[in-house]
């Protein structure tokens, strides 16, 4: 398994670099669509435990005239300890990633603070047949993330936040105008050390939650949190699944299932 940067508590200035553990360039040379798929598999581990760190960065483009595939799967472990980390970011992309696609059977994990488990940033491919017809994998994107089901280790913690919890970090931030993102297969959860967190954040574009595999999106566990916000006057969320904050067994304090304000948009799908 990657430890990335492993976290030195005898150093006082440890975590303070950045850190990539994967980064995704488009090939060299003239082939067009040329297909890349990232594996992490069954018993595979990247574990982030510094601050700052990126597991999967889509960054610079050598060839912008080509149309790279470049999938992620996960059926591994993916966990990031430090703050300010981001497990799938598509926002230091050079062009738009219209045929890439996330595949996580296994969720992100995230155990620290201020931090993104998936970003998307730029125009991707759901599997939904929103980009041109012949494409090349009809699968569907499935994306997972859970937050907080660890408490804070390593270099996890904002200095001013409540140690003992992972605060201020969302599972899935949308924030792309003229995106159309369709999922049916999801699972966002919180677990019981998520504080002030949010599953999905909504910026700017629209996401639409299918029903395929997720009939209801339950929460509960954690305090304090939102389930899914969605903000701006260029966002929109349609909803299909039933959402259900708590139950009489699993009690869930302070926490409310859908947020939306400055002009954004929910959609109740039957």
């Amino acid at each position: 398994g990657l430890m990335l940067g492993e976290y030195d508590p005898t150093n006082p200035n440890d975590g303070g670099e950045r850190h990539v553990a994967n980064t995704f360039m488009a090939p060299q040379g003239n082939t067009s669509e040329r297909r890349w798929e990232f594996y992490n598999m069954p018993g595979g581990k990247i574990e982030l435990q510094v601050k700052e760190s990126i597991a999967y960065n889509f960054g610079t483009v050598s060839a912008p005239a080509q149309k790279p595939h470049l999938t992620i799967f996960n059926d591994g472990d993916i966990v990031l300890y430090g703050r300010d980390s981001v497990g799938i970011k598509t926002g230091n992309a050079s062009q738009e990633l219209t045929f890439s696609k996330i595949i996580l059977n296994t969720p992100i994990r995230i155990n620290g603070d201020r931090s993104v488990g998936v970003e998307i940033a730029k125009l991707m491919d759901d599997g939904y047949g929103n980009v041109m017809s012949g494409d090349y994998d009809p699968r569907p994107a499935r994306i997972k993330v859970t937050v907080g089901d660890e408490a804070n280790d390593y270099a996890g913690n904002v200095t001013s936040y409540d140690s003992n919890f992972v605060e201020e970090s969302i599972g899935l931030f949308v924030n792309k105008s003229g995106l159309d993102y369709r999922l049916g297969y999801f699972d966002f959860k919180f677990g019981d050390y998520a504080k002030n967190s949010t599953l999905i954040n909504v910026s700017n574009g629209k996401l639409y939650l299918d029903n395929n595999n997720t009939q209801e999106m339950e929460i509960t566990k954690g305090q304090n949190n939102f389930g899914i916000i969605v903000t701006g006057t260029s966002s929109e969320l349609t909803l299909k699944p039933n959402m259900k904050i708590g139950t009489t067994t699993d009690p869930v304090n302070g926490t409310v299932a859908l947020y939306v304000g400055n002009g954004g948009k929910i959609h109740f799908d039957a």
